[in-house]
């Protein structure tokens, strides 16, 4: 009886001893931010306020946050570069990168990208896309498990036919969009379409 006693007690030990290495050795999701700048600008209009298709020059990490700071940044000798895919308006879901620490695509998305546009009246206009995806770490970052990702690109022109300036900054994990989705859009006039109704149809019982 002590035999088993024994032996039922080293099999618990050894149940529980593989179940913390299995524990510890499960990867946990990346977590942080970065951003990154964009030199060399291409797109099919010279006015940022029609232009809808866009390439990318050389693009560097410039600042980086939580399990992201392992990746170095600045624009020094050990700069981290990062390869943009070309971004097309019409099909945001195509957008992509890659990069010595991590690749990201559109797959899996929690999010549908979309665009806001502002133009300026000849003072100059905005554009700032929202994308989203999975980040899929390698290199600096191989340690950690991949996750979602929002990426925000924010396009300037200070004047018609001036050089378009771009700035970038993922999210880990992704963040809700800061403007309203087309479903969202969708329901809500939906909404506003009943309530006026509703109100006619209360005038209509008062009269």
């Amino acid at each position: 009886m002590k035999n088993i006693a024994t032996k039922f007690a080293a099999v618990s030990a050894l149940a529980v001893t593989l179940g913390l290495s299995a524990t510890a050795a499960q990867a946990s999701a990346i977590t942080g931010s970065f951003s990154f700048a964009v030199g060399g600008i291409t797109a099919n209009s010279t006015n940022l306020s029609s232009a809808t298709a866009f390439s990318f020059g050389s693009t560097q990490v410039v600042s980086t946050s939580g399990n992201y700071s392992a990746v170095a940044s600045g624009f020094g000798s050990g700069d981290t570069s990062v390869s943009l895919s070309n971004l097309d308006l019409s099909s945001l879901s195509n957008f992509s990168f890659s990069s010595d620490f991590g690749t990201f695509t559109t797959a899996g998305a929690t999010f549908s990208p979309s665009y806001v546009r502002s133009a300026g009246n000849g003072n100059g206009s905005s554009l700032t896309v929202y994308e989203y995806g999975t980040f899929t770490p390698t290199g600096a970052l191989s340690a950690f498990d991949l996750d979602t990702l929002s990426i925000t690109l924010s396009f300037t022109q200070t004047g018609l036919g001036e050089v378009v300036s771009l700035s970038g900054t993922a999210t880990s994990p992704a963040v809700p969009p800061s403007v309203p989705e087309p479903v969202t859009l969708a329901l809500l006039g939906v909404g506003l379409v009943g309530l006026g109704a509703v109100r006619r149809r209360k005038g209509v019982v008062a009269a």
